[in-house]
Formats: C-alpha cells, structure tokens, sequence
C-alpha cells in the first residue's frame, strides 16, 4: 500500500533537514573565511612591518637624525632652560 500523506511529510521533513544542514555548513564557511582573513591580515602585518622596520634601521640617520640630535643634546645640557619640558605645560 502507498500512502501519498506519508510520501509528502517524508518530503517536507528531508527538505528542512537539507535547509538545516545548509544553514550550518554555510555558518562554519563564514568562520573558516574570517579565521582565514585574520591570518592574511596577521602575516601581512608581520612582512611589512619587518620591511619597514629594516629599512628605518638601516636608514634612521637619513629620517630622524637631526631631530633625535637636537633632542639629545638638549636633554643632556647642563643649562636648565634648555632642557625639554615633555609633557608639561610652559609657567605663565
């Protein structure tokens, strides 16, 4: 015997299975992406940042030479009006 009642509630229940299931894989898809994201930001960072970092090294006088001389100098100075006041604000 067939009984066509039977046949269609099998159908519905395998439909919202596959729905279920692709909701699911399609969650799991959208984590794997973003984790997959963050390392390529993560390695990119990681290769410019060693990039950069060499090439102020190897080029730091070329950049900021002048301005951390006069910082220094100033900082070792003996004259106390001369001396950087980082951070405070001038007496009025």
């Amino acid at each position: 015997m067939f009984y066509p009642a039977l046949g269609i509630i099998l159908a519905v229940v395998m439909i919202g299975v596959c729905v279920a299931i692709y909701k699911a894989f399609r969650i799991e898809h959208e984590v794997l992406v973003v984790a997959e994201r963050r390392q390529r930001r993560e390695e990119m960072a990681r290769r410019i940042g060693k990039t950069v970092t060499a090439h102020l090294e190897e080029n730091f006088d070329d950049h900021f030479g002048e301005q951390v001389d006069g910082h220094i100098e100033a900082a070792l100075t003996d004259d106390p009006a001369r001396r950087p006041r980082w951070g405070r604000r001038p007496k009025a």
